[in-house]
């Protein structure tokens, strides 16, 4: 049975990086298709929920669908811990990050 999980975990990373690749080459719907097909979200190094959420945000950037790429960076900037990026950055950073580029970053307190 381990043999079959591990198959199936496989199968998953390779899907999850199959989407990647079409977003290498600018195929944004056909990446948010591949990822629509993941049973369950690969976990390892670059690999996760809050990685899947912040490159379907990216996706729907790029076709044009902020509003939808708005919420799910916003789930993805709530997930702390998950590295995303070799120097370290996190899905929850990268996220905050590109929604203040949106003009959607939480306002600050006004300090009177």
């Amino acid at each position: 049975s381990s043999a079959l999980a591990t198959g199936a975990a496989d199968r998953e990373l390779l899907t999850f990086n199959m989407a990647l690749v079409h977003m290498r080459f600018g195929q944004w719907k056909q990446a948010l298709q591949v990822f629509g097909t993941l049973n369950q979200v690969p976990i390892g190094a670059g690999v996760g929920p809050g990685a899947a959420l912040y490159f379907r945000a990216r996706c729907h950037l790029e076709i044009g669908e902020k509003d939808r790429a708005v919420a799910l960076l916003r789930e993805a900037a709530s997930i702390e811990g998950q590295a995303l990026a070799d120097d370290g950055s996190s899905v929850a950073a990268l996220a905050r990050l590109r929604l203040s580029t949106l003009g959607d970053a939480p306002k600050a307190p006004v300090v009177r």
